[in-house]
């Protein structure tokens, strides 16, 4: 029966569909019993602290916040990319998700070169859709989410660094990377056949499931940098890492220069230069050729 069952979520695109959004509904369920019942225990209640949390941001209420934040990554992204690689290739799990031996350290350092060079183009992307015109709901989500996410980026002690790492470095890292890359992206790209077609598919989901509009390009830009990196070295951990750094940086940013962080992308909406766009242009694709030569024929399609 459960042999049956994988070899139906490996050839069907609907029940491979299926089967992760009930993993996703499943899990995500269990998450809100979870929030709930830390929310008790505590004496909180979610809504209030998100209203309070622009007038009273204190320390208790940034961390409990943040555990909400870790349960949401576990149980919507993390547990059901697992329990779907799991249930599809059982003993192959890790096979299927790409999660190889620890990859070489020349992969690391150059995926890290590979979207630190994005970074301006990502900025630049983020000028181009702040230039767009949003409806009033996705203006009014827009200000909630990104007002919550500068104040988590509060931090008054090496304490609370230490647990926006995990927040919002450790855990997305490998919780999206899992579902976005490890999943998603590899059964588009073995039913399609069409790896690149798989990698902006979803760099376009994992950017629309963040609800901020006014950084959809640039976010879909990075998940798509990742999906290359993904398909170039066929080893998840190298996204993995890159996104770890990605995120990582930008806490440390803001930990150690808190009093500059209007000065710092996103807040400041300067324009870059054209010329320092073209020029890290050249800088990406070159790395990423360096990666792909260096790493092989950039990965297959086809899942084991």
């Amino acid at each position: 029966m459960l042999n049956e069952l994988s070899n139906t979520i490996k050839r069907s695109p609907a029940a491979a569909l299926l089967v992760l959004l009930l993993f996703i509904i499943a899990f995500s369920s269990l998450g809100a019993l979870q929030v709930k019942g830390l929310s008790q225990l505590l004496g909180l209640d979610v809504q209030e602290v998100l209203k309070s949390i622009f007038d009273e941001n204190t320390a208790d209420k940034r961390n409990y916040l943040r555990w909400l934040a870790i349960i949401n990554q576990l149980t919507s992204f993390l547990f059901p990319a697992f329990f779907f690689a799991y249930l599809a290739y059982q003993k192959n799990w890790t096979r299927f998700l790409r999660l190889r031996p620890a990859p070489a350290i020349s992969d690391l350092n150059l995926s890290v070169l590979f979207l630190l060079f994005l970074m301006p183009l990502a900025q630049y992307a983020f000028f181009l859709n702040k230039q767009l015109p949003l409806p009033e709901w996705a203006v009014s989500m827009e200000e909630e989410v990104s007002g919550l996410v500068s104040g988590l980026l509060v931090m008054d002690s090496p304490a609370e660094l230490l647990m926006n790492l995990l927040t919002i470095a450790v855990i997305p890292a490998i919780a999206e990377e899992f579902l976005f890359r490890g999943v998603i992206q590899q059964k588009i790209a073995y039913f399609t056949r069409r790896p690149v077609l798989a990698i902006w598919l979803s760099a376009i989901i994992f950017s629309a499931i963040h609800g901020q509009f006014e950084g959809f390009l640039a976010r879909m830009l990075l998940g798509a940098a990742l999906g290359y990196l993904l398909y170039w070295t066929k080893n998840l951990w190298v996204p993995i890492f890159a996104h770890f750094v990605n995120n990582g940086l930008q806490v440390v940013g803001a930990y150690f220069y808190k009093d500059q962080l209007e000065e710092l992308p996103p807040e400041n909406t300067e324009p870059i230069s054209i010329w320092v766009v073209l020029l890290c242009t050249i800088f990406v694709v070159g790395i990423g050729y360096f990666i792909k030569r260096q790493t092989g024929d950039g990965g297959r399609a086809a899942s084991p």
